[in-house]
């Protein structure tokens, strides 16, 4: 907000904060399936894990499954906000 403002934006800060977590929810939530559906219906580990991530398959769908409880955090905030903004 601070730069935004340093810029010269005196919009309202709840549009940042919308913008801020539609994106997130949506890009590491939704954004993610794509990738990781077909890498957990395949028996083979998929190579690019490892090579993406430094860490094994097992370990890279764990923490998914950890950011996803936040992003689905986010996704309600969103909605909250959605409403407030119009």
């Amino acid at each position: 907000m601070a730069g935004l403002r340093d810029a010269g934006w005196t919009g309202d800060e709840r549009l940042v904060r919308l913008g801020y977590t539609a994106n997130a929810a949506l890009r590491h939530t939704v954004g993610l399936v794509r990738h990781l559906l077909p890498a957990v219906t395949d028996p083979a580990p998929p190579p690019w894990v490892d090579d993406l991530f430094g860490s094994q398959f097992a370990e890279v769908v764990e923490g998914w499954s950890e950011l996803w409880s936040f992003q689905f955090e986010l996704a309600e905030e969103a909605r909250a906000l959605l409403p407030t903004v119009g």
